[in-house]
Parts: C-alpha cells; sequence; structure tokens
C-alpha cells in the first residue's frame, strides 16, 4: 500500500537526523566524516527488511485472529515482529559497534555512527509501523472492502454479472446490453 510505503519510509528517514543529533549532542563528535553517510544504505536495507516482516506478520494476523479485534491482531504482530527485528538489529549494530576496538579514528566513528543509526532505525519503525498498520485497517482497508461490496451489489441489482480477472480486479459485463448487440447485428 501507499500509505504503508510512505510512512515506513519516513521512519527509515527520520532516523537520519535523530542518529546525527545522538551522535553531535550526545557522543560530542564536532566532525561528521563522510564515511558516515555509508550508513544511509545499511539503515535503508535494514529498515526495508524490518518492514516486510512487520507487514508479513500483520497479515498474517488476520488469519490467526479472524473475528478479534484490532488490539489482539496488533499485540500479536508487534511482539513477533519486534523480537525478530531486535535481533537482526541489534547484532548488526553490535557488529558495527564492534569497530570502537579499531586503531584508525574514521573506522571507529563510522561503526558508532552506524550503530546507533540502525538502533534508532529499529525504534523509529517500532513506534511508526504499529500505527500505521492500525490506521490503514481501520480506513484504507474498510474503504477498499466497502467499494468492493458496493461494487457487487450494483452488479448485481442491474442485471450485471461480476466476473474476476484477477486477484484485485473486476470487471463488469452488462448481459443486457451484450444481447441489445446481439440482436443489432442478427437483424
Amino acid at each position: 500500500s501507499l500509505f504503508l510505503s510512505i510512512n515506513a519510509i519516513l521512519a527509515i528517514a527520520s532516523s537520519f537526523p535523530c542518529t546525527y543529533a545522538i551522535f553531535r549532542i550526545a557522543l560530542g563528535y564536532e566532525t561528521m566524516n563522510l564515511f558516515n553517510f555509508l550508513a544511509a544504505f545499511v539503515v535503508i536495507g535494514l529498515g526495508a527488511d524490518d518492514y516486510f516482516i512487520f507487514t508479513d506478520l500483520w497479515t498474517q494476523s488476520k488469519c490467526e485472529f479472524e473475528k478479534s479485534n484490532l488490539d489482539e491482531r496488533l499485540r500479536w504482530a508487534w511482539t513477533k515482529a519486534a523480537l525478530a527485528t531486535f535481533v537482526t538489529s541489534i547484532t548488526t549494530a553490535a557488529s558495527f559497534i564492534s569497530n570502537l576496538a579499531s586503531a584508525i579514528y574514521t573506522i571507529r566513528e563510522l561503526g558508532i555512527f552506524m550503530g546507533i543509526a540502525i538502533i534508532v532505525n529499529y525504534v523509529n519503525l517500532l513506534i511508526v509501523l504499529p500505527s500505521a498498520l492500525c490506521v490503514h485497517a481501520l480506513f484504507f482497508t474498510r474503504l477498499n472492502e466497502s467499494k468492493a461490496k458496493t461494487r457487487r451489489e450494483s452488479a448485481e441489482n442491474g442485471n450485471r454479472t461480476l466476473e474476476r480477472r484477477s486477484s484485485r480486479t473486476f470487471y463488469v459485463q452488462d448481459t443486457e446490453f451484450q444481447e441489445q448487440l446481439s440482436e443489432s447485428k442478427l437483424a
């Protein structure tokens, strides 16, 4: 969904200013090394992976809890996704923070910046993505379901047949129009 993708992009992108603030203000680094901008590629990749895990577990929660409310679905999906993404994020952050043992200052700075960026990205996704999934389920999914229901009802009421062409698109064929067309061709 476009709405969920935009939220994931904003959550991932917002981790860079937060990381820079921690790096500059809390840790006291006065310069920003050019290598630190490599964090963008790692964080985008790891953030996209976390996003897919969250959305897949959210989709699976719909099957697990068919008749339950949104709270139970969110609790189930969030706990499973938070644990799975925590393991990948903490191990990746630890591997970069281990660069603090390097004798080269640039590598140490890169390691601390990348480690912070990955942890901040994890926290951002834990906060932003579950709320975006709930908003999407409450508004966009129900809106799409009501549009599909309206299309089905109007097709049934208007003497039309509804044919399913793919998993998401519908083709409505007016049988009265086809009968008139075939009669005009015979005449």
